[in-house]
């Protein structure tokens, strides 16, 4: 069970990207997973804000993370694609 905790800062970073301001949401991110690391949905967020903010390797790490968190997810496809996106960009 994901702890309350983890919605909390899950809705702030969520929030906090509505309205644009990426740094912050991407330290709600951090708070999250420094409770629940085992949370895909987190990593796959933060590696979108990531990849806005042009830290496009970082982004891919973190995608990775999300696909080796969780391999069957549905979006799982959207994942490697972003990956396959972000490495083009990187070279």
């Amino acid at each position: 069970m994901l702890p309350d905790e983890v919605r909390r800062y899950w809705t702030e970073a969520a929030t906090l990207t509505k309205f644009l301001l990426y740094d912050k949401a991407l330290e709600a991110y951090d708070k999250a997973l420094a409770v629940a690391p085992w949370w895909p949905p987190s990593w796959f967020n933060r590696a979108l804000l990531l990849a806005e903010q042009g830290h496009t390797r970082t982004a891919i790490r973190e995608m990775k993370m999300y696909l080796a968190l969780d391999p069957t997810a549905a979006d799982a496809r959207v994942a490697q694609d972003k990956i396959h996106e972000w490495e083009l960009q990187t070279k």
